[in-house]
């Protein structure tokens, strides 16, 4: 039930939980109240943050040399951030999310039960379980830049990438 209701409010504009740096999520009113999409908004000065973000990674910087960068200009940190400075995995997670093109998404990874231990691990949902909307008040980034930069992450990145059992990608 509680599954339900969580991917019914998504689909109608809640649950904005966690805001990346350059969006600004206001307070709720009352407890049981959501935040919706429309009343989160972009931070004005992070446009011209990001356009060097992707620029720099566009042309060959690694995401630690933008973590350093966003580091030296005394850019804050997302507002759920553990660190005391930027690193490159969380510049690569914020890079990689696809709000950035306005593009909101929930499910993407669920947790399955272990019966033998008891515990759970997550695994990628499948395509049915995935939602998706679309918010363009919240792009900051052109889709089409934002997907040939992941396609070029991608492609530089590939020889990084762990093996299945199989010798596949995973």
């Amino acid at each position: 039930r509680i599954r339900r209701t969580l991917r019914n409010r998504f689909r109608n504009g809640g649950i904005f939980q966690c805001p990346i740096y350059g969006y600004i999520k206001p307070p709720r009113e009352k407890e049981d109240e959501a935040v919706r999409d429309e009343a989160v908004r972009k931070d004005p000065h992070a446009e011209p943050i990001y356009d060097d973000w992707f620029t720099r990674l566009e042309s060959g910087d690694t995401f630690a040399a933008v973590a350093d960068w966003l580091h030296d200009l005394g850019i804050p940190l997302p507002p759920y951030a553990r660190g005391e400075r930027w690193t490159g995995p969380m510049v690569a997670r914020i890079t990689r999310n696809p709000i950035l093109k306005g593009i909101r998404v929930r499910n993407n990874r669920i947790t399955k039960r272990i019966n033998k231990t008891g515990r759970r691990k997550t695994v990628k949902a499948p395509p049915e379980e995935r939602l998706e909307r679309e918010c363009p008040h919240l792009a900051f980034i052109e889709p089409a830049r934002f997907d040939r930069l992941m396609r070029q992450l991608d492609e530089r990145n590939a020889k990084y990438r762990r093996r299945g059992k199989d010798g596949c990608d995973l």
